[in-house]
């Protein structure tokens, strides 16, 4: 779209005039996808989405221009300074009321800044007091943008959660070459992220990403004269966690072609198991691990124990290791290789979490609805699984 925005520039002087030619614009672009649609090319949730993104990108780039003087007057635009601006605040003032369907574009980041800087400006003048937070850690983002902490003039937290996440994120992809924050800040914007925003999709990448970094930061201040200490446990091997993880046995826990309830069975035959499908990766299963005291206290009175089976790659053994420590998720472990990953626990669960109860008196596995944060009404899914009638 951005050579067809420069175009309306070139051709027009007026911010009404362009705001027109903008609209008529977004008009023909959505009359096509429209068509689409009409001829079954596309479904109605991607006419939607296209919709979104197609308007953003339009009026980011409109925004760009607008807001770089130095542009405009190198490209010999007719524009003028106080023109320019109206069209942005007519930009900035179409995103400031609160929509759901506002944040469904990642180029919506960028818009919000823009929004933001607008209601700073218009909080100074107007001598407006709001309440500061994420100004605190202007110097830890610096690297990626200057007054961050600019995201406080904005009221609604689903607006924050999506620009703090896209540049928290980019900081933590860039950390190994830059290395100009340290790793106890990046920890402590994390842990304030995800109590903040405690169902944010981007809490899974940054946990993966600070992860990754931690596990380097190992790997590079090991001295080069230690003896590399060996895992204790084995993929495919059941493990029990209790102050230390271990195997039990040195024999695989399942067989080839053995499904998962075919192997509870054998293992543990006479013992109800509440079984956690979870991942290092899944911020919403590590969440859930708040609740564990709770919950495990419920289940020791009926004298249930747990199993742990993670849908981590096989060679994230050691990230799987440390958070069972980390977490001290007491119990039993079980981390599958990929094909029986694939073959028998994919075909389970679509997602994670996902919990189960193994009733060894029937024999059966029951999935759960709920979550452990639901406490007495996930209890009570839990004493309904375990019945034999």
């Amino acid at each position: 779209f951005s050579d067809e925005v420069y175009n309306i520039f070139k051709n027009n002087n007026n911010s009404d005039k362009i705001i027109v030619a903008i609209n008529d614009m977004e008009e023909k672009y959505l009359k096509s996808y429209n068509d689409f649609y009409l001829k079954k090319q596309i479904s109605k949730s991607c006419l939607e989405y296209a919709r979104i993104v197609m308007e953003q990108s339009i009026d980011s780039y409109t925004m760009d221009i607008a807001k770089e003087p130095e542009f405009i007057k190198e490209q010999k635009f007719q524009i003028t300074k106080e023109e320019a601006a109206k069209l942005a605040d007519h930009i900035i003032l179409k995103y400031i009321p609160y929509k759901t369907e506002n944040t469904n574009s990642l180029l919506f980041g960028r818009i919000i800044r823009y929004g933001a800087l607008y209601l700073e400006e218009k909080s100074l003048k107007e001598n407006k007091k709001i309440t500061r937070f994420w100004n605190q850690f202007d110097a830890i983002f610096i690297s990626k943008r200057e007054n961050f902490g600019v995201i406080d003039y904005i009221e609604f937290d689903d607006y924050k959660e999506l620009y703090i996440g896209q540049v928290f994120l980019d900081l933590i992809k860039s950390y190994d070459k830059e290395k100009t924050v340290k790793y106890k800040d990046l920890i402590l914007v994390y842990k304030i992220f995800v109590e903040k925003f405690p169902n944010s999709p981007y809490i899974i990448p940054l946990s993966d990403g600070i992860m990754n970094i931690a596990l380097d930061n190992l790997s590079t201040n090991t001295p080069a004269n230690t003896t590399k200490i060996e895992s204790k446990t084995a993929v495919g091997n059941l493990a029990i966690y209790g102050t230390i993880l271990e195997s039990v046995g040195t024999t695989p826990f399942a067989q080839p072609n053995q499904s998962f309830v075919d192997t509870l069975a054998e293992k543990f035959p006479n013992q109800d198991l509440f079984i956690d499908f979870w991942a290092t990766w899944c911020g919403p299963c590590i969440k859930q691990f708040t609740y564990n005291k709770e919950l495990h206290s419920f289940l020791d009175t009926k004298n249930i124990k747990t199993l742990y089976n993670s849908f981590d790659k096989e060679e994230d053994i050691t990230k799987w290791e440390k958070y069972i420590q980390d977490y001290s998720l007491a119990g039993y472990h079980f981390l599958a290789n990929k094909p029986y990953q694939e073959k028998f626990l994919d075909t389970l669960s679509e997602t994670i979490p996902a919990y189960f109860i193994y009733n060894s008196k029937t024999k059966k596995l029951t999935k759960l609805e709920g979550l452990p944060i639901e406490k007495e009404s996930f209890y009570a899914n839990i004493t309904k699984a375990l019945s034999t009638k």
